[in-house]
């Protein structure tokens, strides 16, 4: 399931649909948690204003700093705004390690359909959501190395994801979101200037993946939180936007609990969160494919 977690998972976050019983998987998150796109910069609506930078890597950078979720930054404009984003969209480096896992509980809506949600998320990307119609009930889960699923709660049936799905879970699985630990390889972080989104002016940050995807942050220029996220995949070309509103303070922590996608396809889920615990003590055994 930004952060704002959600986990945009902010989870980063992850909604499974089915149809003609067949899983079919869609990134939310950074919970999620989302996610971003190149639609948003062709779109004739988008102002971009001030120049571009892209985060330097310091010379002679250790190891210990590259695996640094909120490092120091320096002077930079894109290095301040990451500092203040941290701070004021994440709470601070205190309250981020503090949290090692998370646990949400809401209802997702998708095409006249409603799920109860059940997601769990441990630090660095063990990840299990329970999908429940009342009728039939969809886990899906990570558990550091096998993605995997099961229709209808039925343990005996979990299956390995296919390479397709079980990449986009795996990336979604991510703790937090792909702007921390901003010097770890294999990551780009750019800064696009300034645009109007939801009615309000945002930062735009984008941050390239060599995993193929592109993840585009709008980040309110008061308040320092992502409230739009949007998840490209370069492989597959195609996209999905996350809108976040409605953000509380857990435990000094900001969580959105209404969160809106849309794919390009044109489907779109509206996710609301009713409850937020932190460091439930989540086992490895929580996560594992049932067999």
């Amino acid at each position: 399931m930004s952060r704002s977690i959600l986990l945009k998972l902010r989870i980063g976050e992850i909604l499974q649909v089915t149809y003609d019983h067949k899983l079919y998987m869609k990134t939310f998150t950074d919970i999620l948690l989302c996610r971003i796109c190149l639609l948003a910069l062709i779109s004739g609506t988008l102002i971009l204003q001030g120049a571009t930078e892209r985060l330097q890597v310091p010379e002679n950078i250790s190891n210990s700093i590259r695996e640094t979720a909120m490092p120091e930054m320096g002077n930079s404009q894109l290095e301040k705004l990451l500092a203040r984003y941290y701070e004021s969209g994440l709470g601070g480096s205190d309250i981020w390690n503090n949290i090692q896992s998370i646990s949400l509980k809401g209802s997702l809506l998708l095409s006249g359909n409603e799920f109860e949600m059940l997601c769990y998320q441990r630090k660095p990307n063990r990840f299990k959501m329970r999908l429940d119609s009342g009728s039939n009930r969809y886990i899906l889960g990570f558990d550091g190395e096998d993605a995997w699923q099961c229709l209808s709660g039925d343990s005996s049936s979990a299956i390995k994801m296919s390479p397709e799905a079980a990449r986009r879970f795996i990336h979604s699985a991510v703790f937090g979101n792909y702007l921390l630990y901003p010097y770890r390889v294999g990551k780009k972080i750019e800064y696009l200037g300034t645009t109007r989104e939801m009615d309000t002016v945002c930062h735009l940050v984008r941050v390239a993946l060599d995993t193929g995807y592109v993840l585009d942050y709008y980040i309110d220029v008061r308040t320092f939180l992502d409230i739009k996220i949007v998840n490209y995949d370069k492989e597959l070309g195609t996209s999905l936007t996350l809108m976040c509103e409605d953000f509380r303070r857990i435990e000094g922590f900001p969580v959105a609990h209404k969160i809106i996608s849309k794919s390009d396809g044109g489907a779109e889920t509206l996710l609301l969160i009713n409850q937020v615990k932190f460091n439930l003590g989540l086992t490895d055994w929580i996560f594992k494919r049932p067999k």
